[in-house]
């Protein structure tokens, strides 16, 4: 039986919403298409592109788009009280063995890299997912955490910027094994964005 669908706590957004300036053109394009495509091509309903560097343990929303917070606070920061475990897995990357940290999740697809695996959630009723993802629509049902792999942080460089993709979803379980693999390759696809 299929987990039963909930009306997310939050804003429609159809516009991608940018908190930093958006850098290249080529990155910028790409990201709002990847933004819009998870929406509009997987189970997820809130679709955010964070950022920190590797010296900090500080993410930060830097475009959201689908169903937001209704927070205006919670679309641009995540508060330093939060922490972060499973996010801090997206800067786990190791060139030779493609060891990541995960939470359920399957090996790397597609690219050749090494590097983290996403950590889905199936459900969010659990900790530590109920606490951390508190910048996504209040009662989301799923989560999603992609590493989007840059040859920057692959050569793990303290200095270097970590990049992921989180999808939230407003039914619990619904995102299938072929839609985590294309999710991948899409995130992958951000990440080729910057590396040029």
């Amino acid at each position: 039986m299929q987990a039963e669908r909930v009306a997310l706590e939050g804003v429609k957004s159809d516009d991608v919403i940018w908190n930093d300036e958006r850098g290249e053109d080529d990155f910028a394009e790409i990201a709002e298409w990847a933004l819009s495509s998870f929406i509009k091509c997987s189970p997820a309903r809130t679709a955010m592109l964070l950022s920190t560097t590797g010296e900090s343990n500080n993410w930060k929303p830097i475009a959201l788009t689908g169903i937001v917070p209704p927070d205006s606070d919670l679309q641009s920061s995540i508060s330093n009280d939060i922490n972060t475990p499973i996010l801090d897995r997206m800067k786990r990357y190791d060139e030779t063995s493609g060891k990541g940290g995960s939470v359920g999740s399957s090996a790397l697809q597609g690219r050749g890299r090494g590097g983290p695996k996403e950590s889905y959630l199936p459900t969010l009723q659990a900790l530590p997912g109920r606490v951390e993802f508190t910048y996504l629509p209040a009662n989301t049902q799923e989560v999603l955490v992609l590493p989007v792999p840059t040859a920057r942080a692959l050569v793990g460089a303290s200095d270097g910027m970590y990049f992921a993709v989180v999808l939230g979803g407003d039914t619990a379980k619904s995102f299938t094994p072929r839609d985590i693999a294309w999710c991948h390759e899409v995130s992958a696809w951000i990440g080729d964005s910057l590396n040029h």
